[in-house]
């Protein structure tokens, strides 16, 4: 990802919105194409195209596609145009909206500017860098864990105490993750709101923890004493996981440091 800050991608965005996608790749054989799904076009690679949907396309039909093409999937900038008429213009990797971009309504108000991820818009006003994005994956990474221990402390199977050095071991994470990256100070707590929100949109969406939610897991006298044996049991290799994760920060930061010599 460039370096820019969020206002000068979002500026680009408005105007490749407004001019249709222009892109150095080449144009992509075929294009412009009437697929029925994505896999009619897996040759696109390094160039840009563009595709609409026809019927045969399920619930994506006429929605349409300007932009560009990677790895045989859309990555990059590119303008995606709803059936409905809404629209995003902005980046995109794996064929989600992850980046900075735009997402305008139907009579071309803007409904949400600014960063998203895995297709679903985060914050805006925060700047994006290789290393923003690093320390997000990363601490989301620890949060991700987390979320299953706070279950597992509704359950009253995991302690506060053991809950409190847990989230120690996260925000220490989490400044080895700034030092190493070099993020300013006041993109702290934006980027650790950032990470816990992605994290918790992944936790809330993945089925096996629907099920555990459903059985109960997570309330106070919502398991089984059988289910709490086994959960408990995982429970404990949810703050191992933690703790050997943060360790294993520590020590790839540390390393020789002293004042230049010469």
């Amino acid at each position: 990802m460039r370096h820019l800050t969020a206002t000068l991608c979002l500026t680009i965005a408005v105007l490749l919105g407004s001019v249709g996608v222009s892109s150095a790749l080449p144009k992509c054989e075929g294009s412009p194409r009437t697929i029925s799904y994505y896999g009619e076009v897996r040759l696109w690679s390094n160039c840009a195209g563009t595709i609409a949907l026809g019927s045969g396309g399920g619930r994506r039909a006429g929605n349409k596609y300007v932009g560009e093409w990677k790895s045989v999937k859309i990555n990059g900038q590119g303008t995606y145009t709803y059936a409905d008429g809404r629209k995003y213009v902005g980046e995109w990797r794996n064929f989600k909206q992850r980046g900075q971009g735009i997402q305008y309504h139907a009579d071309g108000t803007v409904e949400n500017k600014g960063l998203w991820r895995n297709a679903k818009f985060l914050r805006t006003n925060v700047s994006v860098s290789p290393g923003t994005n690093k320390a997000i994956g990363g601490l989301s990474n620890f949060y991700k864990p987390y979320h299953f221990l706070d279950l597992c402390k509704g359950s009253n199977l995991t302690s506060a105490s053991v809950m409190k050095s847990v989230q120690k071991d996260i925000n220490s994470s989490a400044n080895s993750f700034f030092e190493k990256y070099k993020i300013p100070k006041k993109e702290h707590d934006k980027i650790k709101d950032i990470s816990w929100d992605e994290s918790l949109n992944e936790f809330n969406e993945d089925s096996i923890n629907k099920l555990l939610m459903a059985s109960g897991f997570g309330k106070p006298m919502g398991l089984s004493r059988k289910q709490q044996r086994v959960l408990k049991k995982n429970c404990s290799e949810m703050v191992a996981l933690i703790r050997i994760m943060a360790s294993k920060l520590q020590g790839s930061n540390q390393g020789k440091k002293g004042k230049r010599k010469f």
